[in-house]
């Protein structure tokens, strides 16, 4: 039988913080305004760029604009302007 561990992390930072994290998403979500894909599925593009940036960046609200932007980059339905990554990182 192979031993597992559960580590959790309780510091309260990103329990506290979490929901300012969820509102930045929805209102990426918003803005993108993409024609097919659902919330989840923008997630799912999010979260794979995060998995691979958080290895080289880590965490924080400086790296979650870096992968909005990237994600923004990949998904986005028109032209992107300067004033659209402005959007995005605010």
């Amino acid at each position: 039988m192979t031993r597992q561990h559960l580590i959790i992390d309780a510091d309260d930072t990103l329990w506290e913080n979490n929901i300012f994290f969820e509102h930045a998403f929805d209102e990426f979500v918003d803005f993108l305004d993409h024609s097919h894909l659902s919330p989840p599925q923008i997630r799912d593009v999010l979260d794979a760029i995060e998995a691979v940036n958080a290895r080289i960046h880590g965490y924080g609200s400086k790296n979650f604009g870096r992968n909005l932007v990237q994600t923004y980059r990949k998904l986005a339905q028109r032209p992107i302007s300067d004033a659209d990554l402005d959007t995005v990182i605010g």
